[in-house]
């Protein structure tokens, strides 16, 4: 089994906002690593920047991000299947 790293964009959009979970917290940014497998090879991308709840501990990964993530992995799949 192989396993690849990729690399995250580096701009920031939303730094914090209100938690969408409890509605009491901030999210704020924070960096985590993402991995994803596609058939038998694990895909890592580094530091992939998403928000965390300061009262909850609700995570997700903010629209702007979320939209690379997705467009690296549609690459890679295309790349693979080619």
């Amino acid at each position: 089994m192989k396993c690849y790293t990729l690399y995250a964009m580096e701009k920031e959009k939303i730094v914090e906002m209100s938690c969408p979970e409890c509605e009491e917290g901030t999210a704020r940014r924070e960096k985590t690593l993402f991995k994803r497998r596609i058939g038998k090879e694990i895909f890592v991308i580094p530091e992939v920047e998403h928000l965390v709840c300061d009262k909850c501990g609700y995570e997700f990964i903010p629209e702007d991000v979320w939209e690379y993530v997705l467009n690296v992995f549609r690459n890679i799949k295309y790349n693979i299947i080619k």
